[in-house]
């Protein structure tokens, strides 16, 4: 049995696969480590002050309901390089390991495409937020944000916090569209998006 690799024929041996091993970690380095151009290395991003993927999410955004006893303000964000044509931002947050599939804890859209911040506890309080933003109601029947709060006990919950960036400008959703209703909108006119992922758990 033989191996082709770019017109040569080489022999199915122990060595000749440690070889191509080789070869193949060289070339993908080199992509990796060869120079790019600054808009190339340039991506849509999204960061805070206080939260970040893989840590705890900071008691001041943590829900206010059942045994949580969190500040319940929505987290300070901000976001950078957004692709070419953006007409709009939404920003998103969702619980990934809820029993019985995604819950959205926070939806916000119509943020006009010069938007570049929110402020932290901008969901509730207008007059932190630019004029026509619009927020939907989450998983817990409530318009704004609703913080984590897994059930006591049980295995630390991972939440997704996206911007979006939308080839759509002023979305028709009335204030207090549930959330699961905005998010196909969102998937489907999105340029582009960026995310935090914190976790929390209650013991």
């Amino acid at each position: 049995m033989t191996l082709r690799i770019l017109g040569h024929r080489l022999p199915r041996s122990r060595h000749a696969a440690k070889s191509l091993l080789l070869c193949t970690i060289t070339l993908a380095l080199a992509v990796v480590l060869a120079p790019q151009s600054q808009a190339a290395t340039e991506h849509f991003a999204l960061t805070s002050p206080t939260i970040h993927s893989g840590s705890v999410m900071p008691d001041e955004n943590v829900g206010l309901r059942d045994d949580c006893h969190g500040g319940n303000r929505s987290p300070a964000l901000a976001w950078s390089h957004a692709p070419e044509g953006t007409a709009s931002y939404a920003i998103s947050m969702a619980d990934l390991d809820a029993k019985v599939g995604v819950v959205w804890l926070w939806m916000m859209f119509n943020l006009p495409p010069t938007t570049t911040s929110l402020p932290a506890n901008a969901a509730a309080d207008a007059t932190l937020l630019p004029a026509g933003a619009a927020q939907s109601r989450n998983g817990f029947d409530t318009v704004g944000y609703s913080g984590p709060c897994p059930r006591k006990g049980k295995i630390p919950h991972h939440y997704l916090i996206t911007v979006w960036a939308l080839n759509a400008g002023h979305l028709t959703f009335k204030n207090g569209t549930p959330a699961q209703t905005v998010a196909i909108f969102l998937r489907r006119h999105a340029l582009g998006h960026a995310s935090l992922t914190p976790f929390y758990g209650t013991h």
